[in-house]
Formats: C-alpha cells, structure tokens, sequence
C-alpha cells in the first residue's frame, strides 16, 4: 500500500497544472527525447563509441529520471555568466550560442559540439548524433593533419538513490564527451548534475549546472 501511495503522489504531481509554479527558480520542465536504460555502439574498430546506462529499478525511478531529463535552466541563467566573459571571439560565440535554435541547455558551440550548461537529456542525444555523424565522415580536418584517424567517444550514466531530503530521492547524472582530430583539433570535458526529490517527485533543488570546464586544442 505505501508503495502504491507513492507512486500515486508522484503521478498527480506529474499532472498537475501548478508544476511550473513550484519547480525550483529559474527552472522549468522541458521536453526531453526518450532515452534508451542501456545503449552500446561502436565504430570502426572502436574509435568512435557510445555508451548509455540510465539504471532505473522500477517506474518511480523511471519517471524521477525523465524529469530530471527534462528539467531546463531559464535563458537568463545562462546568459548572466555569459555576460561576464570578455574577448570578441567569445562573445561573437555567445552570440552565436543563443541564435540556435531548440531549448537551450548549453554555454556555446565549439566546432560543432554544442557545451553543456546543463546536463539534460536534449543534451546526450545532441552527443550521440554528434558521435555517429562524426562516425560516418571523413576527418573534418584531414587537410591539416594527412595520415591521422579522427575518434570521438561519449558516456552517459544516471541513477536515482535515496536522498536524506525527508523521504526523497536523488538523480545522479555524468557525461563524458572526447573528440580528436589531430594535435591541434581535439575537445573533451565531463559534466555532471545531481536533482533533488521531495518524497512526492518533485525537484527541489539542482547542482551542477554552470559553465562546463573542457580541454581544446
């Protein structure tokens, strides 16, 4: 009975038209792509590969992982630090970052590759199709680096614990993103974010979201 109990609670949470309302501030329920619990490919013989496991133990902590997915920044959060950032290649990039279309969930673009903000859902699948495309294509730079086999790599992994928040639960979500086209063509960082649940399902509180540290050459 507890158990139907609380599933029931996160489900009318899950319906009700006050969501928006009580999301933590400066933040709203986005609409994020289904993602599949597990996910392994790789790519000619394994310079490019992609690895997802969302473990997920029942449907509670299915739905918990989906909104925490699909739980997005407001614009103006990821612009003030944007604001702070000087030099005319970077703000022509910020620029060029807020023109794109789609829910924003990233800090800016760097050649190609879209850097998270914030970890959501829209975010690894923007990672995936970015590894199998990079898959299917010649070295975007094989005109500066002759001989040289680009690869490019991305792992994902969520899961829900129990949360000392009066009952609650907690998602733990990482990525890990590497792409490498020769010395002077390469990117990589990782980036996390950890939501809080009241024991309705309701996120009370994110950390982890901010401008992304990374390695570019």
């Amino acid at each position: 009975m507890r158990w139907n109990k609380q599933l029931l609670a996160i489900l009318a949470v899950s319906a009700a038209p006050h969501l928006q309302a009580q999301l933590p501030k400066g933040y709203y329920a986005g609409h994020a792509p289904s993602l599949p619990d597990s996910l392994r490919e790789t790519y000619l013989g394994g310079r490019f590969e992609i690895s997802i496991l969302r473990i997920a133990r029942d449907s509670i902590e299915r739905e918990l992982l989906a909104r925490a997915e699909a739980l997005m920044p407001s614009p103006e959060s990821i612009e003030r630090p944007a604001a702070k950032v000087t030099g005319s290649g970077h703000i022509a990039a910020f620029k060029e970052a807020k023109a794109m279309p789609g829910e924003r969930w990233w800090w800016r673009d760097w050649d190609g590759v879209r850097l998270p903000f914030a970890l959501t859902g829209a975010a690894v699948a923007h990672y995936v199709e970015k590894v199998r495309g990079l898959a299917a294509t010649p070295n975007p730079f094989a005109r500066w680096n002759e001989g040289v086999g680009h690869r490019a790599r991305v792992d994902y992994t969520a899961a829900v614990e129990s949360s000392d928040a009066a009952g609650g639960h907690r998602v733990l979500m990482q990525v890990r993103f590497s792409f490498y086209c020769g010395p002077l063509c390469a990117l990589s960082f990782d980036h996390s974010r950890v939501v809080e649940f009241d024991p309705a399902g309701m996120p009370i509180r994110v950390e982890g979201d901010g401008p992304p540290s990374y390695m570019v050459s």
